[in-house]
């Protein structure tokens, strides 16, 4: 019975292995076993192949593993390349958008100036010849009353004709 392999923390101690099997058998069958029955050796060669089957199959999972962490590993480089490509083009787009609407906006907003502009410009002109005007008209109004008072000054007598004029005095 030393072809069982040393027990490790998990697995029972192989003579207390037997022992149960041993138990298991006489509880099931009624068959009562002794421990060095060719039964066990049996039991020994299925175990010897299931482990190298175990080895072999646990070699295989391994490899397939590998394989296919490198798969995940490339497909997430190429994930994040693409996602990479993604942000970069759709913040070219954001850039552009903003980029042409700030200059759509610009020129709206220096055509709109440039009407006001002009408006001021316009309504400047007319404030200057209103004031033209007005001083002109003001010169006229104080020539007038100069000419008049020099009139009255150099015609004092002149201010009793008018004021006894004969159609004043007819009534």
């Amino acid at each position: 019975m030393d072809s069982f392999p040393p027990s490790s923390p998990s697995e029972p101690d192989p003579e207390a292995e037997i022992h149960r099997l041993i138990g298991e058998v006489a509880k099931r069958h009624r068959i009562i076993l002794a421990p060095g029955d060719p039964l066990f050796v049996v039991l020994t060669l299925l175990e010897l192949v299931t482990d190298r089957y175990l080895e072999k199959a646990d070699a295989i999972l391994k490899a397939e593993r590998d394989t296919s962490l490198d798969a995940m590993e490339r497909a997430a480089a190429s994930a994040k390349t693409t996602g990479e490509g993604l942000i970069t083009a759709a913040a070219d787009y954001v850039a552009k958008t903003v980029r042409s609407s700030t200059v759509e906006l610009t020129d709206a907003l220096s055509g709109t100036a440039a009407a006001e502009r002009a408006k001021i410009e316009l309504t400047a002109k007319d404030a200057r010849r209103m004031t033209w005007l007005g001083s002109i008209v003001l010169a006229i109004l104080f020539s007038i009353l100069t000419g008049i008072a020099i009139g009255i000054w150099l015609a004092p007598d002149a201010n009793g004709r008018f004021l006894h004029c004969p159609i004043s005095s007819a009534a």
